[in-house]
């Protein structure tokens, strides 16, 4: 019994400790057009989201105000609110186009869940 109150403080303290979304940009391109002809490259972006839930509802996920933090009882892990992540960092990156954006979505589990979605884009000029 104790060591199964033990394992279960463990796992609380990790979730709350973890970081549940990431946010990666690529400007690198090694002076490759990734865009259709007559645009300017800026970067290439990645953002994956997850989080934990019962049933359908949220319990930690991750901010996609804050990347990089959690936020309890919101859910956050939808391909909508991915898009809007992408398209708002394109922007912010002096994109004026966010071109093949596209977001996977995915869930797995038996009453509590965990739910992923990944998605990325090209921003252009």
């Amino acid at each position: 019994m104790n060591k199964s109150i033990l394992v279960l403080c463990l796992l609380a303290v990790t979730l709350i400790l973890t970081s549940c979304g990431s946010l990666s940009i690529q400007k690198n391109l090694n002076d490759q057009q990734i865009g259709p002809e007559g645009t300017e490259s800026i970067a290439h972006i990645n953002y994956t989201n997850w989080g934990v839930y019962a049933f359908k509802w949220a319990i930690i996920s991750g901010s996609n105000d804050d990347i990089g933090s959690p936020v309890w009882f919101k859910n956050t892990v939808t391909p909508a609110e991915t898009a809007a992540v992408l398209t708002r960092e394109s922007k912010a990156l002096g994109g004026s186009k966010a071109d093949d954006l596209y977001t996977w979505y995915t869930s797995m589990g038996f009453i509590i869940y965990i739910h992923d979605v990944t998605g990325s884009t090209n921003s252009l000029k």
